[in-house]
């Protein structure tokens, strides 16, 4: 514990061998490294406070998960990426009302991150994507729409099918690809065509 303990204090977060080395001392110590790690969550260092979140993202244990919802509200968007890449890596269906905020976001960064978390999530996320669909922002409608098309369930067709000419490009996109992904790409013509 003496070596991850020193690496952390001394870290530096630019050190990509450094950071490779926290990751493997990580699998080594596991739980055990939980104190050290939320230790360096209180860092008035950004980058730091991140990659906490990251490591902690790696150690699927239950006393990781507090923390890693503690990061989605992190004043710094690093530190809230990392914790929408933790979700990623261990799917929370208790984030989901956190996760759907996050598509409002202005940060393209944070709305990709948040909806791969949702794709995660798979089936548990589509009552509310399919809700979200429907609201008028196309912005907030455009991560749905690609997280639905992305989630491999029978449950997203009828509303990647509603989706269809939305009036957002994006939208229509989106609904085209995830019914094709799905093998049913074809022309669809309105009856007054």
């Amino acid at each position: 514990m003496e070596d991850l303990h020193a690496l952390l204090h001394e870290l530096d977060v630019q050190d990509d061998e450094q950071i490779e080395q926290v990751h493997a001392l990580l699998i080594h110590y596991g739980k055990a490294a939980l104190p050290d790690l939320n230790e360096l969550l209180n860092s008035t260092d950004s980058e730091k406070r991140a990659l906490a979140i990251s490591a902690l993202s790696h150690l699927p244990h239950p006393a990781s998960r507090p923390e890693l919802f503690h990061g989605l509200s992190d004043p710094d968007p690093i530190v809230r990426y990392s914790a929408l890449l933790g979700f990623r890596r261990q799917p929370n269906p208790t984030a989901l009302p956190m996760l759907v905020q996050f598509l409002g976001e202005e940060d393209a960064l944070l709305v990709r991150l948040a909806t791969d978390a949702l794709i995660a999530l798979g089936k548990d996320s589509i009552p509310d994507l399919v809700e979200i669909l429907g609201r008028q922002h196309p912005h907030v409608r455009i991560g749905a729409a690609r997280a639905l098309a992305s989630i491999d369930h029978e449950d997203v067709i009828q509303p990647l099918l509603k989706a269809l000419g939305d009036r957002s490009t994006l939208v229509d996109y989106w609904a085209r690809e995830g019914l094709n992904r799905r093998g049913l790409g074809m022309v669809f013509f309105s009856p007054g065509a």
